[in-house]
């Protein structure tokens, strides 16, 4: 009960109010996702209708803001999937159209993400090219000082970029 609550926490008025209730619906979702683990309950979670419409609800809605939240729920909709007994329960949620949705929705994210890590790398590329056309009318100090910010800023892009990949990857 309390992990279902934790569910229906959406949104206050403020933009705090509104993280803090998704921070607690991928709590919620990661508890669920804990009792999927345990055989036992996956019967008793399926067969509860409160949770499984609070967790298709909040998937169809909230699936755009959080990929973690996302992905709790997909994960235990894997875990009911696993049994035959479970796909009649499922299809009368929907789980599969939403599913296919959320899926639709990543690769359209991982898209536009590739398409804005090729624009920042050709901006940063010109900088560089900038730098090394204008080092004679600079200082050699700050030209080497705009290099290694330049770096950094990739170097840093290229971390997240890695970490967004492993984590929508699984």
């Amino acid at each position: 009960d309390d992990y279902l609550d934790m569910l229906y926490q959406v949104s206050g008025k403020s933009e705090k109010e509104r993280e803090e209730g998704l921070k607690l619906q991928i709590k919620g979702t990661a508890m669920i996702l804990k009792l999927c683990k345990e055989v036992m309950f996956l019967e008793q979670l399926i067969q509860n209708s409160t949770v499984m419409g609070a967790l298709t609800r909040v998937l169809q809605e909230e699936f755009k803001k959080s990929t973690e939240l996302t992905f709790n729920i997909l994960r235990i909709f894997l875990a009911f999937s696993n049994f035959i007994e479970m796909h009649g329960l499922m299809a009368n949620y929907r789980i599969g159209m939403l599913t296919m949705k959320a899926i639709e929705y990543e690769i359209k994210r991982t898209e536009l993400r590739e398409a804005d890590s090729k624009e920042k790398e050709q901006l940063l590329e010109q900088d560089i090219r900038d730098l090394k056309a204008n080092k004679n009318n600079l200082d050699p100090a700050d030209v080497q000082q705009q290099l290694d910010k330049i770096k950094k800023t990739k170097e840093k892009d290229d971390l997240n970029s890695k970490r967004l990949q492993r984590k929508q990857d699984k």
